[in-house]
């Protein structure tokens, strides 16, 4: 194979895996800030009524 040709196959390569490793850490940072925001609202709704924080 000429050399150019196995840099583009090379580089198509590289360009297809960092797209699909970027996906897979965004579909996981968004799960876990989902996550995250859920369990402080049902934190901060558990223990509203026993604090002077503003509830609503």
């Amino acid at each position: 194979m000429n050399s150019a040709v196995k840099k583009i196959i090379l580089s198509s390569f590289v360009l297809i895996y960092v797209s699909s490793c970027s996906t897979a850490v965004t579909v996981v940072d968004t799960s876990t800030s989902a996550v995250i925001n859920t369990t402080k609202g049902i934190i901060h709704y558990s223990t509203c009524p026993f604090t002077k924080k503003e509830c609503f």
